[in-house]
């Protein structure tokens, strides 16, 4: 089966062109103007901060405090406006201070950590088409995007091993090595094992490997994490979750409702998905299967553990090859769902750039189209996740 979106000619190479051909405008914009670059990304929808690559500065401050022998998480330092910087990373990334990082050096990680997302989505995007490059772009240089690069987050760092991880998947234990890898650093992204899990075979193995691994992992750090999970934000603005609706209307109570009936309705119309995919053959390509298998288990997890940032959203990349191929598919149901859900990808990806939050209707429907893009990613999922399944229970004597 040939995958939508791909060609005789390879145009990936488009992508980190396109990139970098969107910042050098923006620095350029910033010399001619004498408006900083701050300014330009707050007019392009990035809730841009006075200072570059905060969360990389943030990090490199606590591997300081280490280095200088203070604990960030029980003596945590404090910043010039009287905030409290204690440390919700594992100790983990104490060890980038002894690869350089530290406040003075974290410009330089920001940039190589913006470099490092835009060739990691370009393996993840693989061969494609000039269309398809176009899409890719589109959501790079979106606002939700960009905001991680401005950041300077450490889950692009994350996003660069699980990106890794497809580019290996015949191997299943070098793959669930890279996705446990990735959760060393976040946590979170453990969800991704299921891609090596679906593989079934040497895959079930290293995944129930990876997750021995992971859990002697969390034994090790246990001190810290209730540091890890105690300082997770209750921020309702630029977010998404499940909790996210409830904290704004003052009702944070509501929130086990909100991710009950979540976990209920993605359930329901993953079964739908699973009922309404074809028999005869994939889907979509195995490549794009196994990059959804990490994606949208992940990006599940998110949105049901209650507030994230919308740079979070980047995860969700994982599973556009996916829905391009669908989206040019012969099944009529999926090809309209997977069209459906690249517009409110892109939507709430550019919702900073022509809206905002500041007020209530506003803001409730862009957690509207934050929740559609749950459910939908839910009903593309159990489509894909069919084959595996079927596999699944050949496997053990399980299928009529």
């Amino acid at each position: 089966m040939k995958a939508a979106g791909y060609s005789s000619k390879n145009y990936s190479w488009l992508i980190p062109l396109g990139v970098a051909l969107y910042w050098i405008g923006l620095f350029s914009l910033s010399h001619f103007t004498g408006k900083p670059v701050r300014e330009w990304l707050v007019h392009l929808g990035v809730p841009a901060l006075e200072q570059s690559f905060s969360d990389a500065q943030l990090v490199g401050l606590w591997c300081d405090e280490s280095k200088a022998g203070r604990d960030p998480y029980r003596q945590p330092p404090i910043d010039g406006d009287g905030r409290i910087l204690r440390m919700n990373y594992p100790p983990l990334y104490f060890g980038f201070g002894w690869l350089g990082l530290g406040k003075e050096a974290a410009f330089l990680y920001g940039i190589l950590l913006a470099a490092a997302f835009a060739l990691s989505a370009t393996w993840l995007a693989g061969p494609c088409s000039k269309g398809c490059a176009c899409i890719w772009i589109a959501l790079l240089c979106s606002p939700v995007c960009v905001f991680a690069c401005e950041r300077g987050n450490f889950d692009i760092l994350v996003f660069f091993f699980l990106s890794l991880s497809v580019a290996v998947r015949s191997y299943a234990f070098l793959a669930g090595g890279l996705v446990v890898l990735a959760a060393t650093f976040k946590l979170f992204p453990i969800a991704g094992l299921a891609a090596v899990f679906a593989r079934s075979g040497r895959g079930v193995c290293a995944a129930l490997t990876g997750l021995v691994c992971f859990g002697g992992y969390l034994f090790f750090i246990q001190e810290c994490l209730p540091f890890i999970f105690g300082s997770l934000s209750s921020n309702v603005s630029c977010a998404f979750g499940s909790s996210v609706v409830p904290n704004q209307l003052g009702r944070p109570e509501w929130a086990i409702l909100f991710k009950i009936a979540l976990l209920i309705g993605g359930c329901c119309v993953g079964i739908f998905g699973l009922v309404r995919a074809g028999v005869s053959e994939p889907v979509c390509q195995e490549r794009a299967s196994f990059a959804a298998w990490i994606g949208v288990p992940i990006f599940g997890l998110l949105v049901l553990s209650g507030v994230q940032f919308d740079y979070k959203l980047i995860f969700l990349l994982f599973a556009v090859p996916a829905a391009i191929e669908l989206a040019s598919g012969l099944n009529a149901t999926l090809r309209i769902g997977a069209r459906i859900w690249i517009g409110l990808f892109f939507f709430y990806s550019y919702w900073m750039f022509f809206s905002g939050e500041a007020c209530l209707r506003n803001f409730l429907l862009k957690q509207a189209v934050a929740l559609m893009l749950f459910l939908l990613s839910c009903f593309l999922f159990g489509a894909i996740a069919k084959p595996a399944i079927q596999r699944f229970l050949r496997s053990y004597h399980l299928s009529s």
